[in-house]
């Protein structure tokens, strides 16, 4: 997802609704959770590799200012 995207996607709502991020996958969740809550706590800017390993989970390499693929990330803590 594209910044612009979250940032058209999030204008629909109420603005001073409280955000969460709700994620479903298996290797996150708890036993008997269905979903993890997340809290998004900042966002920032940082050059990184992306990749797959062997088994096709996503890898991220940071790498140094300039080098890499310029990424946007939303920071989170299950603690909220």
């Amino acid at each position: 997802m594209k910044v612009k995207e979250m940032i058209a996607q999030l204008q629909k709502l109420d603005p001073e609704l409280s955000l969460v991020v709700l994620c479903e996958d298996p290797e996150v969740l708890e036993k008997g959770q269905v979903f993890r809550i997340l809290e998004p706590y900042s966002a920032d800017m940082f050059f990184a590799n992306m990749s797959r390993d062997s088994n096709h989970k996503a890898r991220l390499e940071i790498t140094a200012a300039g080098e890499g693929q310029k990424l946007a990330s939303i920071n989170v803590t299950t603690d909220f």
